[in-house]
Order: C-alpha cells, then structure tokens, then sequence
C-alpha cells in the first residue's frame, strides 16, 4: 500500500482524506480514504456538501448518517478524480453540489454515474470509495474494518463467516499477526468480492459461497475458491486472489477487481 497525499478540506471541518493506492494485477487501485471524527457532524453538513440524503438515511440514526455522508464524500473524491486526471489534486476540496449524486439501489448498493463502477465502504471513523472507468474492469469491490476484539464479536464470525477447513487455514498460517487479525481480513476479503461480484452473480449469497484457501502475508493476498455456483463468471471452482492492507493501528482494508 503506498500513500499518495493526506489532506484536508478547504472549509474548516472535522476529516481529513488520504488517497492510497494498492498494487493488483490489473493494475494500481487508487482509494480515496475519509477519516473522520464521530458524533461531530454538522447538523447542515448534508447541505453544505450538496450530497442528498435519502429519505431512509433521514431516519436513521446519527451513526449512520455520519457513515452516509463521509462514505460519499470518499466517493465523490473517486469519481472527480478519475473525471479531472488528477487523482489527488488539492483543489478538488470544497462543495461540489455540481458533482453526480450517486444513489442507492435496491439491494443497497451505490449506483454510480455512467461509466463508472465503484464501491464504498466505512467503519467507525473512517470511509473508503473506489471508482474506475467501465471497460476492461467488470466489478470492483472494497471493504474497510477495524480488527475485531470483543469475544462476542468473534464467535459471531467464527459462526457464520469460516468453515471448519478455514479455520484450519487461519490456523496454520505462520505469521505473528493475531489471530484476530487474520479473521477480520477474511471477513472483510469476502465483503470486497461481494460487493464486486453482486452485479454479474444478480444475487444474494452467503460468505459459505466462498472458501479460504490462502493467505500470503508477503504478497498481501488471500486465495479463495467459488464453493457453490454464482453464475456464469464465478462458477464452482473459480479461484481468485483479494489484496488486503493495513492502513492504520487495528484498521484493514480490502480490494478485489476483475
């Protein structure tokens, strides 16, 4: 992972946003990371930046609105960048009601303008977006957690996240990286191909749907094999590599394109 630029916006506001970029076989990701501070979002923040709120964000809570809103941001840095060829310029900081709103669809996923696919993601205090052109690239898929730690949290993973021959990998690996660590790339490894395959597979489907089978901590990937059939492109058998990183203390983050 290398860091492009950290910066902050030119209004006087609570987050500041780094672009890092994550070496793939098709090439350099660039990710626009938001990190923010929580509960400090101005009531009129939504307004400022020209980013809509959806009636269901409206009503939800102030945790997610807080996730909403920078997660758009990150995004609307993702897209501009990709727009103006210059992927971290200072001068993209500001409102810019102008910008496409990307909306949601009705699986929840982020509907980007045309031409582009994308993904979006955030955790406690911090948000992530990815936007490449459509063309060669199919999908693209992100996904930004903090390490899990509390023993509830873990054997919820352990429950419904890995199987047994999994956790019989995470096990083997020989690395000092804990075993908490290890669990939440998986996690989070599987949320990145969801989030880049829903589009093709045009379905609902389970973290059983795919299976661990690697983890090189040298090359920064984890290997995984299509266990049951997701159409056409990821059929039973599919075997596919998802690059993962640590951008901060406790924090993870990771990437699959195709």
């Amino acid at each position: 992972m290398t860091i492009l630029m950290t910066v902050r916006p030119a209004l006087s506001y609570p987050w500041s946003r780094r672009c890092v970029e994550i070496e793939t076989e098709k090439g350099a990701l660039r990710i626009q990371l938001v990190t923010f501070e929580p509960g400090r979002q101005r009531d009129d923040a939504f307004e400022v930046w020209g980013i809509t709120m959806p009636p269901e964000i409206a009503r939800s809570a102030p945790r997610r609105k807080e996730e909403f809103f920078h997660g758009r941001i990150a995004a609307r840095y993702a897209v501009a960048t990709n727009r103006r060829d210059d992927e971290c310029a200072t001068t993209l900081f500001g409102p810019y009601s102008a910008e496409p709103v990307i909306g949601i669809g009705p699986h929840r996923e982020p509907l980007w303008p045309e031409g582009f696919i994308g993904s979006i993601t955030h955790c406690l205090g911090v948000a992530a977006a990815i936007a490449v052109p459509e063309g060669p690239q199919r999908g693209v898929g992100i996904d930004i957690e903090h390490v899990v730690a509390k023993p509830d949290a873990i054997a919820a993973l352990l429950h419904v996240v890995i199987d047994a021959t999994e956790l019989e990998c995470l096990r083997a690996v020989t690395t000092a990286w804990p075993f908490e660590l290890l669990l939440t790339l998986v996690f989070s490894a599987k949320e990145s191909f969801y989030k880049a395959a829903f589009a093709a597979v045009g379905r609902v489907f389970g973290f059983e749907a795919v299976r661990l089978h690697l983890i090189d901590a040298q090359r920064e990937v984890l290997g995984f094999i299509v266990a049951q059939p997701l159409g056409a492109v990821f059929s039973k058998g599919y075997s596919f590599e998802v690059k993962f990183a640590v951008t901060a203390p406790g924090t993870v983050l990771t990437s699959f394109i195709w």
